[in-house]
């Protein structure tokens, strides 16, 4: 059983938690997050593209982490935690540890500019 059919699975035996769900805020708001990305892409707004897409890879790291009850303040944190506990042990694969970081960089680069 994946995370997503786990997080569903919990909701679907205890429906009241879905009002407090962390892991199901996270993942809806990576989904409109990514939406925003594309609606941007399309209309050549490459800039904020990169940072909706960088956000909606942020949270739904969030909702992995929010599973475990663990949260970060800082951006690095919960992503090296991430690469750690998840990308290390290949319970995600190394390529999407490495597109999360191409994203890190894009975005880190296109706020200096």
């Amino acid at each position: 059983m994946n995370l997503h059919e786990e997080c569903l699975l919990k909701y679907l035996l205890n429906p009241l938690d879905l009002l407090q769900s962390t892991e199901l805020l996270k993942l809806s708001q990576a989904e409109d997050s990514i939406k925003v990305a594309q609606m941007s892409y399309d209309n050549a707004l490459f800039k904020d593209s990169i940072n909706r897409s960088y956000y909606a890879a942020f949270y739904a790291i969030k909702a992995v982490l929010a599973l475990e009850e663990i949260d970060f303040k800082r951006h690095k944190d919960a992503i090296g935690y991430f690469n750690k506990t998840y990308v290390a042990t290949e319970k995600f694969s190394k390529e999407l540890g490495r597109r999360i970081g191409m994203l890190k960089q894009l975005r880190e680069k296109e706020i200096l500019r």
